[in-house]
């Protein structure tokens, strides 16, 4: 008998609309959840949270739970990034 080990994956991500709908309140996050059964699906290839939602609830729960104990700052949208894509920057070793 396999052992249930759930992985849930919690996307954060700025909802640029919403943002330039709301400028005055730029934290405005999209929650995209993905649940995963490492039990039988080790490559996670196979997305359980519509078909579990309650257990992918539980655990967003727990999450926003711990993140409250712990005090985690969330990620927030930089008001000054204008698009586009970052500069390659390149790496020099010291010996």
């Amino acid at each position: 008998m396999k052992r249930s080990v759930f992985l849930l994956v919690s996307w954060l991500a700025a909802v640029a609309t919403a943002v330039a709908a709301a400028p005055s309140k730029p934290n405005i996050l999209l929650n995209h959840l993905e649940l995963y059964n490492l039990g039988d699906d080790l490559s996670e290839k196979h997305d359980l949270a519509k078909e579990m939602p309650d257990k992918a609830a539980a655990l967003r729960d727990q999450l926003h739970a711990w993140r409250d104990s712990v005090g985690a700052a969330l990620p927030q949208p930089n008001p000054d990034f204008k698009g586009g894509k970052p500069k390659a920057q390149s790496a020099q070793l010291t010996p």
